[in-house]
């Protein structure tokens, strides 16, 4: 990413990346459920189906979060360098769902359903955890450049990443840990709702502003051109009134006179 990229992305409109992402995650999962509804799908089929709506999500989450930072930080440099931090840990993510995606039911036959989560888990937890490392080093390092308006939602979404990382790790330091992994799971899911919500609303609001200050210029515009305008007029009337006075038309008095009541107008 360069600074050029940099300027598109802080071009964009976050509630509308924010509301694009959401509505395609949505409508591709859908899709594939009433494709494998209708078509009939196993089990392992049902986890390809939410595997891939899961790669979407993770692309979908790339696009928000570059834009977040790019338009949160003002430092340019920084920006950019956390937005390639921002890009690395989502591909990190990318990898740990393509290596899930197409595997078996997990052991679910056999085992059971529980024995079927934890083995996934165990799969995606080093993944989980790396991403979440990467993504806080990545906002720490731009923590003092952000915007003001900013600083909130970026410490919170740092804390959906900690949350996440915690979860990964109780369940690296025990494989019976992992009621403690899905409830950092749930909580990071209900964190990264109200970071979603936040930054739409900041979005919303910069949307606002950026039509205020549109409408304040064209109003500026209009009344300078109308100034332009105006002098000309009064110009073009004097040299007029000059040519009658050379002409002997009329008296230096009338002149005068006239000459008055134009540039007072």
């Amino acid at each position: 990413m360069n600074k050029n990229i940099l300027t598109l992305l802080r071009g964009f409109s976050l509630r509308k990346v924010i509301g694009f992402t959401l509505l395609t995650v949505v409508v591709i999962t859908i899709a594939c459920l009433v494709i494998g509804i209708t078509n009939g799908f196993s089990e392992t089929q049902m986890k390809n189906i939410m595997g891939f709506a899961s790669i979407i999500s993770t692309m979908g989450s790339m696009l928000i979060y570059t834009t977040f930072v790019s338009q949160a930080v003002s430092n340019d440099d920084k920006a950019v360098v956390t937005a390639w931090i921002v890009i690395v840990a989502n591909i990190v993510s990318l990898i740990g769902s393509f290596l899930v995606f197409g595997d078996s039911d997990y052991g679910m036959q056999n085992y059971g359903q529980d024995f079927a989560k934890l083995n996934m888990a165990l799969k995606t937890y080093p993944y989980t955890m790396i991403t979440s490392l990467i993504s806080i080093a990545g906002m720490l390092y731009s923590a003092k450049d952000v915007r003001q308006k900013f600083k909130v939602v970026w410490w919170i979404a740092i804390l959906a990443f900690a949350v996440a990382g915690c979860g990964a790790l109780s369940l690296s330091m025990s494989i019976f840990n992992y009621n403690t992994y899905e409830t950092c799971a749930i909580i990071t899911l209900v964190i990264s709702l109200v970071f979603m919500i936040m930054l739409f609303y900041i979005g919303k609001q910069e949307a606002e502003e950026q039509q205020w200050s549109d409408a304040v210029a064209t109003t500026a515009s209009n009344k300078e051109q109308s100034s332009k305008l105006d002098v000309t007029n009064k110009g073009q009337e004097l040299m007029k009134l000059k040519e009658l006075l050379d002409a002997n038309i009329i008296t230096q008095e009338e002149f005068d006179t006239e000459k008055r009541k134009i540039l007072n107008s």
